[in-house]
């Protein structure tokens, strides 16, 4: 059961970051000079949304696993 409260608590945060990304590439396009604070900025989010991704992953393996030693009703 814990395993599903990170997965969905990682999910908001990659939503979160997915918005921050937009909004950032939306400045940055407008931005004729493309500040490179901005660029760099963009790209530490990406970074942390593959992060982010991949911990997700890993809450929903280990989600699928604890749900597999379970023992069946019954038994």
């Amino acid at each position: 059961m814990e395993a599903r409260g990170v997965a969905s608590g990682i999910a908001g945060l990659i939503g979160l970051v997915e918005i921050i990304a937009l909004k950032g590439s939306k400045f940055r396009s407008r931005d004729k000079n493309e500040q490179s604070d901005i660029k760099d900025l963009l790209v530490e989010i990406q970074s942390l949304y593959g992060v982010l991704n991949s911990l997700k992953l890993l809450a929903t393996c280990l989600e699928d696993h604890q749900e597999d030693d379970q023992p069946s009703p019954g038994m």
